[in-house]
């Protein structure tokens, strides 16, 4: 499963480094989108590309990436904070966020996060496979599991011709 990620930090070496450590390091699980400078355009690049994860800087001028995460009513992607400051980790736990790293970042934490995602997102299928399976069992079918490359996709009934 490729992971479409978006780096946002309004450094630019640092969204520089995080984009060489996943090429380093995930080139082959992990593809970058867009690099982002501030929240505004990460919303927009979040809109047009649907990341699957997206690395947030913490501490911004204009706007901080919590301020990001309340622009969303629904998240549809995974959030790894990225900060210089320990005491935000408490909040980045508080919007279950799929990892918080620290400045200066170590490259093989990169690794292990895609490894999560990937563990967090075959979880996720299976459950709502199952969730699919308990519906049809009590005679409720309104939905159909087919497999496909990232995994399995839920399809409602009424939408297949």
């Amino acid at each position: 499963m490729l992971v479409k990620a978006i780096i946002v930090d309004d450094d630019l070496k640092s969204r520089e480094l995080i984009h060489s450590f996943c090429k380093a390091y995930s080139d082959d699980k992990i593809q970058i989108l867009d690099l982002c400078n501030s929240v505004d355009s990460a919303i927009i690049a979040i809109e047009k590309n649907k990341p699957d994860l997206v690395f947030l800087d913490i501490d911004m001028p204009e706007k901080n990436g919590f301020e990001l995460v309340n622009h969303f009513t629904d998240i549809p992607f995974e959030i790894v904070f990225v900060t210089g400051h320990a005491n935000q980790f408490t909040k980045a736990i508080e919007i279950s966020a799929l990892n918080y790293l620290m400045k200066p970042i170590n490259p093989l934490n990169i690794k292990s996060i895609v490894e999560r995602f990937e563990n967090k997102k075959q979880l996720a299928d299976s459950n709502n496979r199952i969730e699919v399976l308990k519906n049809n069992l009590n005679s409720d079918k309104k939905s159909i599991v087919f497999p496909n490359n990232d995994g399995f996709k839920v399809a409602l009934i009424s939408d297949i011709i």
